[in-house]
């Protein structure tokens, strides 16, 4: 019930999202022109028509649409560049095989500018609001968490931060009363857990040990499918996986992929390109510093700029 809550919520705001782009276009617009006339011609007709097919579906794809309960506001201002530059290059390639002309450069500058401070004003208010909301108890999922003492942190998390709105249903796991003694609900770590889900009104499962047992994840997540509960996984060993974790396919069959090197040549090679400029661009800037620091040694010492020693 809840997922089903939350997809027609992103759906609506994927559709706000795309009413605040079509606000920024008409500003853009009038900067331009001068006047109120957006939807008189047929060429601004067609960048809206154009700005729904692309601001909705981007919306969807980048999840801007979706109400993140616990990540940062860096995190939501990087996807809001991100639809704003991707939305702003797709609009003139379609306007481009339409065959269609801007008038002006400045009018996909002044749009997309627009759209980026729009729509992250509208963001940043709207999680400011159901933060709010979180914290008066309003909005929240209830969660069963299963784990031993590797559990611990991320429970003092949940409890900490009432604004990602996450109510502990219950803590399965032995020896977690002297960590949390009466705080919690904790019950015993044979507990039924299909007739836990059954009796009561459970969003979410989150496993979280320090060696997981693979056999009791296989029966969770089938006991979670079947009633739709949402299941997570958490272990210490998460936090040593990098940004290069993917999941790769021999044929039908999964493999979690750790690359701690880049998987092309190409990318080595871009990667030795940006070190060398950036390395150049640093020595050119910093030139100055570097001569001045050479003279002061110069003028103010016997001994040579470079220093030498036989080791």
């Amino acid at each position: 019930m809840i997922r089903e809550k939350n997809k027609i919520v992103n759906n609506f705001l994927a559709v706000i999202d795309v009413f605040i782009a079509w606000v920024a276009l008409d500003i853009a617009l009038f900067i331009q022109k001068g006047d109120v006339s957006f939807f008189s011609t047929d060429e601004t007709i067609l960048l809206h028509l154009l700005l729904l097919l692309i601001w909705f579906t981007l919306s969807k794809v980048l999840r801007v649409s979706e109400l993140y309960r616990s990540r940062p506001v860096s995190i939501l201002l990087f996807n809001c560049i991100l639809l704003s530059l991707v939305g702003s290059a797709l609009l003139v390639l379609f306007v481009f095989l339409l065959k269609q002309r801007f008038s002006d450069i400045r009018l996909l500058v002044n749009f997309a500018g627009l759209s980026l401070l729009l729509i992250f004003t509208f963001k940043v208010v709207l999680f400011s609001i159901f933060k709010n909301a979180r914290k008066r108890g309003y909005n929240y999922s209830t969660v069963v968490i299963i784990g031993d003492k590797s559990a611990v942190p991320l429970i003092n998390k949940f409890i900490a931060h009432n604004e990602w709105g996450y109510k502990i249903g219950a803590v399965l796991g032995a020896d977690l009363n002297k960590y949390f003694d009466r705080k919690l609900r904790i019950l015993p770590e044979d507990t039924d857990i299909d007739k836990l889900l059954e009796e009561e009104a459970i969003d979410e499962v989150i496993y979280c040990y320090e060696m997981p047992d693979m056999k009791k994840v296989q029966n969770l997540l089938l006991s979670c499918s079947e009633v739709g509960v949402v299941f997570r996984m958490h272990s210490p060993i998460f936090n040593m996986l990098s940004n290069k974790t993917h999941m790769h396919y021999f044929g039908t069959t999964p493999l979690l992929t750790i690359s701690n090197t880049p998987l092309d040549y190409l990318t080595l090679k871009a990667k030795r390109f940006i070190d060398f400029a950036a390395a150049l661009s640093a020595i050119i800037i910093l030139s100055p510093v570097f001569v001045t620091v050479a003279l002061f040694v110069v003028f103010s010492s016997n001994g040579p700029v470079f220093f030498k020693q036989i080791r």
